[in-house]
């Protein structure tokens, strides 16, 4: 019986050793905040998400109301993504509103295949973001 319960034991710890994302939990956590200007506005109703660039620790996500966002975040190298709730004049329409297409209003560059990068150490205000809107004039 005690054999089982050593191995039973062990076995816990295994399971335990292997949760979590990369080992990187063991990062600090800073406060950082700051400004975002798309198309010449501030940008509402919208979401900015810190992705690990290196795969260790955890994405953050912070609402942007107001041209304004704050946020905790990992320290580490970051992939900053952001993402509208609303759409591109640009929406593609089709015979009935259900099969519609809707195109997200902030252009890929800056959320699916972000080029937004930082380097996230300490505390920081001020970290802004002004986008273009990709829209050829």
């Amino acid at each position: 019986m005690r054999c089982f319960a050593l191995a039973l034991l062990g076995s816990s710890l295994l399971v335990t050793a292997g949760c979590g994302k990369g080992g990187g939990s063991s990062r600090p956590t800073v406060a950082i905040s700051g400004k975002v200007v798309f198309a010449g506005q501030p940008l509402d109703d919208a979401t900015i998400t810190f992705d690990p660039a290196d795969g260790k620790g955890a994405p953050s996500s912070a609402r942007i109301e107001k041209g304004a966002y704050s946020a905790n975040v990992q320290t580490g190298p970051k992939v900053i993504r952001i993402a509208s709730n609303r759409t591109s004049p640009e929406v593609v329409t089709s015979a009935t509103p259900a099969q519609a297409t809707i195109k997200e209003a902030v252009p890929d560059i800056y959320n699916a295949k972000s080029t937004l990068k930082k380097e996230v150490q300490t505390a920081e205000d001020g970290v802004d973001f002004t986008l273009d809107s990709g829209i050829k004039k």
